[in-house]
């Protein structure tokens, strides 16, 4: 029978897994293309993106129904396809996939509109001036 802690450590990947990548760009010149390093970022994208990865931003891509294991698999197939990505990653992180709490409109209620319309009038090129006002 499996241990508490052995639980614990499967069911925070139940949720799938977040990649998070950080290329070194001027590998990429090298390896990949010394005119357009940063095409590297969309071959990638499009890669993770038919295997079920969702773009989240920047090099940040979450899949609900992978684990950490078929995601490392994926990424070996992409390396022996791709010579060039072992060479010019700096860093790769899989994290859990785990709840997250957009706490946007409560920040919106935190804002100082006093200060903020103080903020816009000495900005010519603010919202405010241009008459395109945000509201919340």
């Amino acid at each position: 029978m499996p241990s508490d802690q052995t639980r614990t450590r499967r069911s925070q990947w139940a949720r799938g897994v977040v990649l998070s990548f950080d290329f070194d760009t001027a590998r990429l010149r090298t390896y990949f293309s010394e005119t357009s390093p940063q095409g590297a970022y969309a071959v990638i994208k499009q890669f993770l993106k038919k295997n079920g990865f969702e773009h989240r931003r920047d090099s940040d891509y979450v899949n609900e129904t992978i684990d950490k294991v078929d995601t490392v698999d994926l990424l070996v197939e992409f390396a022996d396809e791709h010579k060039w990505f072992p060479i010019c990653v700096n860093k790769m992180n899989i994290s859990p996939n785990v709840v997250t709490l957009d706490i946007t409109a409560e920040l919106e209620l935190l804002i100082d509109e006093d200060w903020k319309a103080e903020q816009d009038r000495k900005q010519p090129d603010s919202p405010a001036a241009n008459g395109k006002e945000r509201v919340p």
